[in-house]
């Protein structure tokens, strides 16, 4: 472990200088350029994973996981970051949130459509952005996005309205806001058919199972692709076994 996270400090510090020229094009000044890791020059850069994360735990959290244990070898790691925003529904440590969520209902009946949809918007629009950001980089089919939590909320929204087809989508621990986005534009065309992964927790307290698989059932008769993997014994977090799942995905689009 003394050895793992010596090489992560070097390739945090190598990495930290080559950070991206990413610029951002929205009006708004709330969101940060997200932190990056890229192969070492002169390697041809492959493809993308960019990871969102959860209002429980910081985009750094996933740095290690993402990067040394999981992504491919020549893939970038991008880590965007949610900005500072007051929660009114959810008492947390943390303050940056993507959206000010309601609070996750306890059995799908009630599950209510989101309140902020102009926070959604304004969420969606920047990964957008990422994504094409990305893709100048390297093609959208060779792009992943994901997240934990909210962040995997904000995944399947950006992902599925996205108008280039992406390499797949993940949702660990994650849910599918009622948002009007999925109405209109509604579900990309090119995006029906990318692979949706979603793991959760079958002890879950903050998104209950229930509420999670009637989601995904609704993106099914949306025709869209997804392949939900329920773990007994697991709550709000990302397991070695998901984690385990999670490089079998990864390997297997790339």
């Amino acid at each position: 472990m003394v050895g793992v996270r010596s090489s992560l400090g070097l390739v945090r510090r190598s990495c930290e200088k080559r950070l991206c020229s990413f610029k951002r094009t929205l009006s708004t000044s709330k969101y940060v350029e997200p932190f990056t890791l890229s192969p070492a020059a002169p390697r041809k850069l492959m493809g993308s994973i960019i990871w969102v994360h959860g209002i429980e735990k910081p985009h750094s959290d996933f740095l290690e996981l993402s990067f040394l244990s999981l992504k491919p070898k020549y893939f970038r790691l991008v880590l965007p970051m949610a900005p500072s925003n007051s929660l009114s529904t959810q008492q947390l440590a943390s303050s940056r949130t993507w959206f000010d969520a309601n609070n996750i209902a306890k059995a799908p009946e009630e599950v209510e459509q989101e309140r902020d949809e102009h926070g959604i918007a304004d969420s969606v629009a920047f990964i957008h952005s990422l994504l094409d950001a990305e893709s100048k980089l390297t093609q959208p089919e060779s792009i992943i996005l994901g997240g934990h939590g909210q962040g995997a909320a904000l995944a399947l929204l950006s992902g599925l309205t996205y108008g280039h087809k992406l390499s797949g989508i993940v949702s660990a621990s994650g849910y599918v806001p009622r948002s009007r986005l999925l109405e209109s534009p509604g579900v990309s065309a090119a995006n029906r058919s990318t692979p949706v992964l979603a793991l959760h927790g079958a002890d879950d307290s903050l998104i209950p199972e229930a509420v999670a698989r009637a989601a995904y059932d609704e993106l099914r008769r949306r025709g869209v692709s997804v392949d939900l993997q329920v773990e007994q014994n697991c709550g709000h977090v990302l397991s070695q076994k998901q984690r385990d799942m999670l490089a079998v995905f990864f390997g297997s689009y790339y």
